[in-house]
């Protein structure tokens, strides 16, 4: 099993959505450190607001205001920058918390305005104690698995490098060993096929 990439087998999903509002439709850059991703937030909102300068007026909590009535005079107009820092603060909130915090370790030392991320730890062989067994795999062809022929197909499968006689060599041996099994045969299996680890 190949380690998890989050562009191939995370990101549908998981988006990494930092507006509530819905104003973008691009989630942050994942694979950044978290002053990258302070910096992506700032430029996001400075643009905005230098198109959408009427979002300044503000209220103070406007999901209560459920009157439909003009904003009250606790409205405030807040300068570009007070409303990036704010928008910032609240988006950041939610990927320290939330939205980063679902699959990365995230540590807040004291006094740090921005999280430490752990490093990943991703194996490459899931389950260090499986062994394979070809005989599960007999319906199929060996490049249903092994791309190709060479030696260096093999060691992209984490098996031991072979030239292409002999790869070619070992798989059919694997293949007759199958059928010899299932016919009550004796184990004539050659060596090279002893040798292969796959990763589980």
């Amino acid at each position: 099993m190949a380690p998890i990439n989050y562009s191939k087998h995370c990101g549908a999903c998981h988006l990494l959505q930092f507006d509530t509002k819905k104003r973008f439709t691009e989630g942050v850059p994942h694979g950044k450190q978290p002053r990258e991703i302070h910096e992506f937030l700032m430029n996001k909102y400075q643009a905005h607001i230098a198109n959408h300068p009427a979002d300044l007026r503000t209220m103070p909590m406007p999901d209560q205001n459920l009157t439909g009535k003009p904003a009250s005079p606790l409205a405030q107009n807040l300068s570009p920058p007070q409303w990036v820092d704010e928008q910032v603060a609240e988006a950041e909130k939610i990927l320290w918390r939330k939205t980063c915090n679902q699959c990365h370790t995230l540590s807040f030392p004291k006094g740090a305005s921005l999280p430490e991320v752990a490093p990943p730890s991703i194996p490459v062989k899931w389950m260090v104690h499986a062994a394979f067994d070809h005989n599960a795999h007999r319906m199929m062809t060996c490049t249903s698995c092994h791309a190709g022929n060479n030696a260096n197909a093999t060691n992209s499968m984490n098996l031991t490098a072979l030239s292409s006689n002999d790869y070619a060599t070992a798989c059919t041996q694997a293949r007759t060993q199958v059928n010899l099994n299932n016919l009550g045969g004796s184990n004539v299996l050659a060596a090279p096929l002893q040798q292969v680890t796959h990763p589980v």
